[in-house]
């Protein structure tokens, strides 16, 4: 039986109250995060929060995530500029993505070693996804700082999952092949997802992805699994479009104008948390 089934509706509620406060203050923080890798000023994790505009360090109550927000009228105390609602809507979708990650975990862990390793890979998870999802709409690049250390860690935790603690990955949709485990099902996914994004660079000849995107297909692939990831670039690729029409429509965008893809990746990661369990049995065999 799963946590999620064996835990009070009250207790489910803190917890996620608390998973949604606690990852709006970081995705705030990512913001200063994505600034400093992109200035090269100051090592990412330290140093105090400015204001971009006049340079006047924030305080506490500058920085309560989503509130400060409203209650500063989105504009800096100190110079009063207006803040970018960029900021605000990170803050709000950093919640939410941890309330997703945070139900993936209750309900698919089925014991506490499951449980914490869950856990911290989603605290590594979260963090990439947050600081390369402003990064990409910003600069339309994909720095190597927090993805490739995320990549390294991804690998280390399966390889532990499958040879020291032996047991599931639970962001894994079983594969059930002769030798299926959480690191054989991370590979394949990885590798699937790397060739299909090559044979994009070569056909296109860097037009529809770039180089530093191959990246991407080791973290996504070694994070979900082989039948996941599917599930995710199905729903990137649908939001994308989705996006990409729309703006053709009302910004006068051409075909040939770049799109960020990491914010819709991030979407397609939250959808397959959420509906992989139910879609894998629909759509794909049950031999795969």
């Amino acid at each position: 039986m799963s946590l999620f089934a064996s835990l009070p509706q009250g207790l489910i509620f803190m917890i996620m109250s608390f998973v949604f406060l606690y990852w709006a203050i970081f995705g705030s923080f990512s913001s200063v995060l994505v600034s400093r890798i992109r200035t090269k000023k100051k090592w990412i994790f330290f140093g105090r929060s400015a204001c971009p505009d006049c340079g006047h360090n924030l305080h506490f109550f500058d920085l309560f995530p989503i509130f400060s927000y409203i209650f500063l009228w989105a504009k800096c105390r100190y110079c009063n500029k207006k803040i970018p609602i960029t900021y605000f809507l990170l803050e709000v979708f950093g919640g939410v993505l941890a309330i997703i990650f945070a139900y993936a975990i209750l309900v698919r862990s089925e014991n506490t070693q499951e449980l914490i390793l869950g856990s911290i890979i989603a605290i590594w998870a979260i963090i990439t996804m947050l600081t390369y999802t402003l990064y990409d709409y910003l600069y339309l690049e994909i720095p190597d700082e927090v993805l490739i250390p995320a990549i390294l860690f991804l690998v280390g935790s399966l390889i532990v999952s499958t040879h020291i603690l032996h047991i599931d990955w639970i962001y894994h949709i079983p594969m059930n092949f002769p030798y299926d485990s959480a690191l054989a099902n991370g590979v394949l996914g990885a590798l699937v997802i790397f060739v299909f994004f090559m044979v994009q660079i070569l056909v296109s000849g860097g037009k529809w992805m770039w180089w530093w995107d191959l990246r991407i297909a080791l973290f996504l692939g070694l994070l979900l699994g082989f039948k996941s990831t599917l599930i995710a670039l199905f729903f990137a690729y649908i939001s994308g479009s989705i996006i990409g029409i729309i703006l053709m429509l009302t910004v006068k965008k051409s075909t040939q104008s770049q799109i960020p893809f990491w914010p819709f990746l991030t979407i397609g990661i939250a959808c397959a948390l959420l509906f992989s369990p139910m879609i894998v049995p629909m759509f794909l065999s049950s031999s795969l």
